[in-house]
């Protein structure tokens, strides 16, 4: 059985404004998101030191610093758009990274990275 010539346009019509309308929803969605900030946290294997971009400081400044960068990104649900990328240095306590993880979730940074 053939169809109809006009219902094989008439499907290929629809088929075709459904995907313009997929590409450019797809495209505003992708032009209001705001980029991610990437933060590199480093653990060291001296007590209370780390490096937050590059800049060495304590425990409490790195705390001070993670807070105010978790408040400046915070987005209207809730979370915040900042990355994490943890690593250490060899020889650090494990339960320092842990530590430090566990109190970035709990500013609102939950989308960490863990680098080797």
């Amino acid at each position: 059985m053939r169809l109809p010539l006009r219902h094989l346009v008439c499907a290929l019509g629809v088929s075709l404004l459904l995907t313009a309308l997929s590409l450019l929803l797809g495209g505003c969605a992708g032009q209001v998101r705001d980029p991610s900030v990437i933060i590199t946290l480093v653990v060291t294997d001296k007590a209370n030191s780390f490096r937050l971009d590059g800049e060495p400081m304590s425990e409490r400044q790195a705390k001070e610093q993670l807070r105010a960068i978790s408040e400046e990104n915070r987005m209207p649900s809730g979370r915040t758009n900042a990355v994490v990328r943890l690593s250490s240095e060899a020889g650090t306590d494990y339960d320092r990274v842990r530590a430090i993880e566990d109190y970035c979730t709990t500013i609102g940074l939950d989308r960490i990275e863990k680098e080797q």
